[in-house]
């Protein structure tokens, strides 16, 4: 299910756009952000839903490439051990690769490098 917030989030973090459409002339609609142009009837957002499995892969591969994955990961650890450890890079759970608590914990983890 779609998390408005928290999708916008991550989305905007790893390089996506947050599309806000607006009418160009009928039918056509342009994201004002990005210049996407659109036929018909879409709703501002993204193109996946981060709590499904393409949004979860498409989250997943672009937050490996950024340069604060090695500390996500150390984030994910301490978060569930309660401490640090040099193994946290291969010590990622199957819990924290469930969809929505792989986002949740994300936009956290980004919040808080605000």
């Amino acid at each position: 299910m779609l998390n408005e917030k928290r999708d916008k989030l991550i989305i905007e973090a790893l390089g996506g756009c947050w599309h806000e459409y607006e009418c160009t002339t009928f039918p056509h609609l342009k994201c004002k952000k990005c210049n996407r142009l659109e036929i018909g009837v879409v709703e501002d957002g993204f193109d996946v839903d981060l709590s499904t499995p393409d949004g979860f892969f498409w989250a997943w591969d672009r937050a490996k490439e950024k340069e604060w994955w090695p500390d996500f990961l150390l984030y994910l650890f301490e978060k569930r051990y309660g401490r640090s450890s040099i193994w946290a890079y291969r010590l990622v759970c199957v819990d924290d690769i469930d969809l929505d608590t792989f986002a949740n914990n994300l936009a956290e983890f980004l919040e808080g490098r605000k």
